[in-house]
């Protein structure tokens, strides 16, 4: 007869790290999961703000950046409440998952005439956001040259617009 002795359990030298990484891991998706919630809750709140007759531009200047400590855009403004319009009610995605349905919504193709079939709302919002951004780095004599060629570049929309 064969004599068995209990098998000996042996415990990794990485079993202590290994069990760490999967707390941290339980711990970041917590975090990220409130995150989430708390985006949505912003966002229902920056469209109550719009619905009570806030515009999209007095916002942006008043909601600032808790890591940059500058006002966000107006466009950021606009997707974050396209965002919550646009999925609020639906099974609810990551609400930045559905921010960059929205900041990267492929343009509507043609529209029949020709015309431009890309939003000019959007694209003015964006040269504003630049424009201002320059603007704020930018001497005087800097500044005279960037309002010279903004003048120059909006002849040249105007000149293809009315043709």
């Amino acid at each position: 007869m064969m004599r068995t002795e209990p098998a000996a359990i042996v415990q990794s030298v990485h079993e202590a790290e290994v069990r760490e990484v999967n707390a941290l891991e339980q711990r970041i998706a917590k975090s990220e999961d409130d995150a989430d919630a708390k985006l949505w809750e912003q966002a229902a709140k920056v469209v109550a703000l719009l619905d009570s007759g806030m515009s999209q531009r007095e916002l942006a200047a008043s909601w600032i950046n808790a890591r940059t400590k500058k006002p966000y855009s107006q466009m950021h403004v606009s997707y974050t409440s396209q965002a919550f319009e646009k999925r609020a009610f639906q099974p609810q995605p990551r609400f930045r998952d559905a921010y960059q349905e929205v900041a990267h919504a492929k343009p509507a193709s043609g529209n029949g005439g020709g015309e431009l079939a890309f939003d000019f709302t959007a694209a003015l919002f964006r040269i504003h956001d630049v424009l201002s951004e320059m603007w704020d780095r930018s001497s005087e004599s800097d500044r005279k040259m960037l309002v010279s060629d903004l003048r120059a570049f909006l002849n040249t929309i105007e000149t293809r617009v009315t043709k």
